[in-house]
């Protein structure tokens, strides 16, 4: 904070709301480590739990931040989202979870067939290129039968 370094705001820090008073601070924080099966249906794969390894950074994170004060913890109706935000609420007794529906992350492949694999659905040729694709534009809506960055994006602000 500026001013525990003994001076005034300046400029940026009024800018970009550091150290002024009455700002809320947002923590963004993705969920820990999933169980992730490639094997599985459709389905299956849209919510899947964390891992052992997840779990155990979901408790390390909540041991990090049990020193701040926190006064509300929010989180996507996903089970790895929500296993993430519940343990910080072994830390934060006070505060309960509050579960916002439109922060679930953008839901790939949510119009294919809940009962197949991708491959079954899309064929490990285009599976695979979709994934390359994926990997070097960076962008989900190279994903098709699937919900639109834009769209997305959208829902989260608006949430």
């Amino acid at each position: 904070m500026a001013e525990a370094a003994g001076r005034a705001p300046g400029v940026f820090d009024e800018t970009f709301l550091i150290g002024i008073e009455g700002v809320t601070e947002v923590l963004l924080i993705r969920h820990g480590q999933v169980d992730y099966d490639p094997d599985a249906t459709v389905g299956d794969l849209a919510d899947p739990p964390l891992t052992q390894q997840g779990r155990q950074q979901a408790r390390l994170l909540a041991e990090a931040l049990s020193t701040i004060r926190l006064a509300a913890v929010f989180t996507s109706p996903m089970r790895r989202a929500m296993e993430t935000a519940e343990a910080m609420l072994h830390h934060h007794r006070h505060l309960q979870l509050e579960v916002i529906p439109d922060l679930r992350e953008v839901e790939v492949f949510r119009d294919a067939p809940p009962d197949k694999t991708l491959r079954e659905f899309l064929g490990t040729e285009l599976l695979g290129a979709l994934r390359h694709r994926m990997l070097t534009e960076r962008n989900w809506d190279v994903y098709p039968h699937s919900e639109p960055s834009y769209d997305f994006r959208k829902r989260c602000i608006n949430a």
